[in-house]
């Protein structure tokens, strides 16, 4: 397999939930690809830097690190000022709303973001 590396961005854009009518603007990232030494899946690693969006009336920002996507290895940083009912409502996020209600959206969201990637297994 050939070396792949792969750079890549996103600025200003929007995604709507029109089930929930919830809208998370302004999204912004930068990101980087690579397969790695070893050319495979295991020396692979994925990362989206500098992630700022601002989902309904809230604001987060933070960085997203996954390797080895044989045994996916993820670090995440995620700083935000959050209104978790506006989650609650957006069934991707309901699990974070219901299990972190005190607002800690930086541990609350690192929980629930590495359980569902784990389960994904991308």
């Amino acid at each position: 397999m050939p070396l792949i590396e792969l750079s890549f961005s996103c600025d200003d854009a929007w995604v709507h939930n029109t089930e929930a009518d919830r809208k998370l603007d302004s999204l912004a990232f930068k990101g980087y690809y690579t397969n790695g030494a070893g050319r495979s899946l295991k020396t692979s690693e994925l990362r989206i830097l500098n992630m700022n969006a601002k989902p309904g009336k809230g604001i987060f920002k933070g960085n997203f690190v996954m390797r080895d996507f044989t045994d996916p290895k993820i670090l995440m940083q995620v700083n935000g000022d959050l209104q978790l009912e506006f989650y609650r409502r957006i069934s991707w996020h309901q699990r974070l709303a219901t299990n972190n209600r005190t607002g800690d959206s930086q541990n609350g969201f690192k929980n629930w973001w590495t359980s569902a990637c784990q389960r994904s297994r991308w």
